[in-house]
Protein backbone atom coordinates (compact mmCIF):
# COMPACT_ATOMS: atom_id res chain seq x y z
CA UNK A 1 0.00 0.00 0.00
CA UNK A 2 1.48 3.52 -1.11
CA UNK A 3 1.28 6.20 1.85
CA UNK A 4 0.80 8.93 -0.68
CA UNK A 5 -0.07 12.31 0.54
CA UNK A 6 -2.23 14.04 -1.90
CA UNK A 7 -3.59 17.79 -1.05
CA UNK A 8 -6.30 18.27 -3.86
CA UNK A 9 -9.27 19.98 -4.18
CA UNK A 10 -11.52 19.58 -6.49
CA UNK A 11 -13.19 22.97 -8.60
CA UNK A 12 -15.87 23.56 -10.48
CA UNK A 13 -14.92 26.11 -13.05
CA UNK A 14 -17.89 27.14 -14.54
CA UNK A 15 -20.40 29.43 -16.72
CA UNK A 16 -23.33 28.35 -15.56
CA UNK A 17 -25.22 31.34 -14.43
CA UNK A 18 -24.80 32.49 -10.76
CA UNK A 19 -28.51 31.81 -10.04
CA UNK A 20 -27.69 28.13 -11.10
CA UNK A 21 -24.20 27.37 -9.47
CA UNK A 22 -25.44 26.07 -6.40
CA UNK A 23 -28.16 24.06 -7.66
CA UNK A 24 -25.52 22.36 -10.30
CA UNK A 25 -22.55 21.74 -8.57
CA UNK A 26 -23.73 21.74 -5.21
CA UNK A 27 -26.82 19.49 -5.20
CA UNK A 28 -27.17 17.66 -8.14
CA UNK A 29 -22.84 16.88 -8.15
CA UNK A 30 -22.93 16.12 -4.99
CA UNK A 31 -25.98 13.22 -5.41
CA UNK A 32 -23.42 11.79 -7.97
CA UNK A 33 -20.79 11.75 -5.70
CA UNK A 34 -18.90 14.78 -7.04
CA UNK A 35 -18.29 17.13 -3.78
CA UNK A 36 -16.84 19.95 -5.26
CA UNK A 37 -14.31 22.10 -2.93
CA UNK A 38 -15.05 25.31 -4.88
CA UNK A 39 -16.60 27.14 -7.66
CA UNK A 40 -15.21 29.18 -9.26
CA UNK A 41 -12.18 30.14 -6.84
CA UNK A 42 -9.01 28.73 -5.61
CA UNK A 43 -8.35 30.76 -2.12
CA UNK A 44 -5.65 28.02 -1.62
CA UNK A 45 -3.50 29.79 -4.12
CA UNK A 46 -3.03 33.68 -4.53
CA UNK A 47 -0.05 33.73 -6.43
CA UNK A 48 3.62 34.83 -5.81
CA UNK A 49 6.48 37.16 -6.78
CA UNK A 50 6.33 35.79 -10.19
CA UNK A 51 2.40 35.14 -10.56
CA UNK A 52 -0.76 36.74 -10.18
CA UNK A 53 -4.01 34.55 -9.45
CA UNK A 54 -6.20 37.43 -7.93
CA UNK A 55 -8.20 37.57 -11.64
CA UNK A 56 -7.77 33.89 -13.04
CA UNK A 57 -7.35 31.04 -10.08
CA UNK A 58 -4.74 28.02 -10.56
CA UNK A 59 -5.11 24.80 -11.37
CA UNK A 60 -2.80 22.12 -12.37
CA UNK A 61 -5.26 19.87 -14.29
CA UNK A 62 -7.93 20.89 -16.74
CA UNK A 63 -10.84 18.49 -17.51
CA UNK A 64 -12.54 20.43 -20.20
CA UNK A 65 -14.12 19.70 -23.66
CA UNK A 66 -11.85 22.63 -24.76
CA UNK A 67 -8.76 21.13 -23.53
CA UNK A 68 -9.35 17.85 -25.14
CA UNK A 69 -11.53 16.21 -22.29
CA UNK A 70 -13.98 13.46 -23.77
CA UNK A 71 -16.26 13.07 -21.11
CA UNK A 72 -18.04 10.30 -22.76
CA UNK A 73 -14.84 7.97 -21.58
CA UNK A 74 -12.49 10.30 -19.46
CA UNK A 75 -14.82 10.46 -16.54
CA UNK A 76 -14.43 6.61 -16.02
CA UNK A 77 -10.25 7.27 -15.74
CA UNK A 78 -10.40 10.24 -13.56
CA UNK A 79 -12.77 8.04 -11.19
CA UNK A 80 -10.55 4.99 -11.55
CA UNK A 81 -7.82 7.38 -9.83
CA UNK A 82 -9.41 8.94 -7.36
CA UNK A 83 -10.57 5.48 -5.95
CA UNK A 84 -6.89 5.00 -6.82
CA UNK A 85 -5.45 7.81 -4.52
CA UNK A 86 -8.13 6.99 -1.39
CA UNK A 87 -9.93 10.39 -2.93
CA UNK A 88 -13.33 9.25 -4.03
Amino acid sequence: MNNIQTNNVLIAYTSTPEDHVSELCRDIYKYCGINFTYINDNPEYIGNDYADFSKKFYYNILLDDKAGFEGETDWLLVKNELIRVGEW
